[in-house]
Parts: structure tokens; C-alpha cells; sequence
């Protein structure tokens, strides 16, 4: 009897770990990447309503849901759409001339 209880309650453990991790990663939804400044100079930018920038030669990480957008800054105010999270750009690096 004591050698069925033992792995029983490993088997529970194990299954309900990995169900509540799937769930949490379901849950948060946001979308890993990172963007590189290959510009020779800071970039500046605008996400949220609020103004960012990514120094020269830096990657900056990034975690935002689908449909996100990023704006160029445009006489100190959020400009023309820079690009749009999507679910492709999960865990890829972008350079800030490809997007």
C-alpha cells in the first residue's frame, strides 16, 4: 500500500504543476521580443502615450500583447504608426531599420 501512495501523490503533483503553468502563460498573453538600435544615434519613440527611446547601439526586451502599437515621435507627440505587435514577433530580435 505504501509503495502505491508514493507515486500517486507525485503523479497529482506533477500534473497539477504543469496545468497551472500552461494556465498562467495562457493568462498573460503578452508577446517577448527585443529590438536592436542600429540607427547610429538614440531612437525615440512613443508606446502607451508615452515617450521612449533606445540608445545608440542598445537592444532593448519588450513584452506587449498582439495588436500593440508603436509610434514615431513626431515634433515632440506620437506620430505615424511604427509598427504593430503581432504573434509572429515572439522570441525574434528586430532591428529598429527592419521594422
Amino acid at each position: 500500500m505504501k509503495k502505491f501512495i508514493f507515486p500517486a501523490i507525485c503523479t497529482f503533483i506533477v500534473g497539477t504543476t504543469a496545468c497551472l503553468s500552461s494556465a498562467f502563460t495562457t493568462v498573460s498573453g503578452n508577446i517577448d521580443f527585443k529590438i536592436e538600435n542600429n540607427t547610429g544615434a538614440e531612437f525615440n519613440y512613443c508606446v502607451n502615450g508615452g515617450h521612449n527611446y533606445i540608445s545608440n547601439g542598445s537592444t532593448k526586451s519588450f513584452s506587449y500583447s498582439v495588436g500593440q502599437d508603436f509610434y514615431y515621435i513626431e515634433n515632440s507627440n506620437c506620430g505615424k504608426q511604427w509598427f504593430e505587435v503581432s504573434s509572429d514577433m515572439q522570441g525574434k530580435t528586430y532591428k529598429v531599420t527592419d521594422l
